[in-house]
């Protein structure tokens, strides 16, 4: 008799304790808790096998479709803000409240991402949507199972890449970027670790809208969802002015990641001073055309920026593009202080942590020399992602004064760090608020 090996999915003598393709141990449980038991059957027709990753959003298990014969990848809503799964159940428990209308909002954008995408079958360079469903109070989406590594993998393993090297990975991200686009799909979330390199030479974009599966209009907590190097300044914001330009960025950072081997600086930090190097200027051997197009894409401002993955392609294939500078905007102009650094990062297996909301309230400083830039005000710094003896100190020296509030979790935000603030940074505010 033969057994399924619920780690590859590939058949081995039941007699066999362990996979001899992959190494699985049968009978091995699931990573946590709250992960379906390998072995589970869904919707009649696919098992479930071991996890593939897992992330604040849900969890990726390897899996089998018994009636067309294949193995495919079982992509699970399941974000742990808002729910959770009990030891050995299927259904998921969810969290009550307010918390319960956010995960019902999210699911609903989990399937309808889905099924937009399902309608690009077509293009070789997006992952092939299978099927989409509801049970266990969640849902789930069946989709191509991919067999090769991410980007990110690639690079820490083997260091930065050449042009040559890099241009097919490039150029096939774009060709998906465009089919999207064209539909008025974002994908917001372009970085190596979301762009698949298979074993048969082609290239694969991956987890199209998982900034929004649980980020919706009813959600606070996870209202920007971004990478640090490889988001736009726009995405710092949770009104941001995103389109396609948003994506041209994101793509640039990770050309410039591939050329390089490094993480461009935060688009914030450049916001405040752009001390972003050409790669040329790091020893990458890049036609002064070609770099130029790079560096037009990873402009901070929107209206500097390379507007369109078209114009992006058009670009990269010209041999005369010239460098457009930045310029900075006047209403910039102080709004960003060289020495704030704003530290906010997301992984894609972030750990829950203890977030700190501070709330400013009225207050009188004993600091009465405090630096003001209007008469009797004040610019409010940004205070998010600090600490709160370094944002105390930080409003300060404003002439400002911060007041803990409450306490909240979220996993978007290290722990013991300030989640949000009450006053907009960059608004004026009086003098010893």
């Amino acid at each position: 008799m033969e057994r399924r090996c619920m780690g590859c999915m590939e058949l081995y003598e039941e007699t066999l304790e362990s996979c001899p393709h992959c190494g699985y141990v049968h009978g091995t449980p699931a990573k946590e808790a709250y992960h379906i038991l390998p072995g589970s059957l869904l919707a009649g027709r696919y098992i479930v096998g071991q996890v593939l990753g897992f992330g604040g959003f849900g969890v990726t298990y390897i899996g089998y479709d018994q009636v067309l014969q294949q193995k495919v990848a079982i992509k699970e809503y399941l974000p742990s803000d808002f729910a959770t799964r009990m030891p050995k159940q299927e259904d998921v428990t969810i969290y009550s409240g307010e918390k319960e209308e956010q995960f019902l909002a999210g699911r609903e954008k989990f399937v309808e991402e889905a099924r937009r995408l399902a309608k690009f079958q077509s293009q070789p360079g997006i992952v092939q949507i299978y099927d989409c469903f509801e049970t266990n109070r969640t849902a789930y989406i069946i989709m191509e199972y991919l067999d090769g590594i991410s980007l990110k993998e690639k690079l820490e393993r083997d260091g930065a890449m050449t042009v040559e090297e890099s241009m097919p990975v490039i150029m096939a991200v774009i060709g998906a970027l465009k089919s999207v686009h064209a539909a008025g799909i974002l994908h917001r979330d372009i970085s190596p670790d979301n762009i698949y390199l298979l074993k048969n030479g082609r290239t694969k974009l991956l987890d199209f809208g998982a900034a929004r599966f649980a980020t919706t209009k009813h959600s606070r907590s996870l209202s920007v969802i971004i990478k640090p190097g490889f988001a736009p300044v726009e995405q710092y914001r949770s009104r941001g002015d995103q389109g396609p330009w948003t994506d041209v960025y994101a793509l640039a950072a990770t050309f410039y990641n591939m050329l390089t081997g490094q993480v461009p600086e935060d688009a914030m930090e450049r916001a405040a001073q752009d001390t972003l190097k050409e790669p040329s200027k790091l020893g990458v051997k890049i036609s002064p055309s070609l770099e130029a197009a790079l560096m037009n894409a990873l402009n901070v401002q929107i209206e500097n920026r390379t507007k369109t993955i078209n114009r992006f392609e058009q670009d990269l294939a010209a041999s005369n593009v010239k460098r457009v500078a930045e310029k900075k905007r006047r209403e910039d102009l102080g709004k960003w202080p060289v020495w704030v650094k704003v530290l906010i990062g997301v992984g894609i297996a972030a750990v829950t942590g203890l977030a700190v909301a501070l709330v400013a309230l009225p207050q009188r400083v004993l600091t009465p020399s405090a630096p003001t830039t209007e008469a009797g005000k004040s610019r409010v710094p940004n205070l998010v992602n600090l600490s709160f003896d370094d944002a105390r100190k930080l409003a300060e020296e404003a002439g400002l004064a911060v007041l803990i509030g409450d306490k909240d979790y979220d996993d978007q935000v290290p722990e013991n760090k300030v989640l949000r603030q009450e006053i907009k940074h960059g608004e004026l505010a009086e003098a010893g608020t």
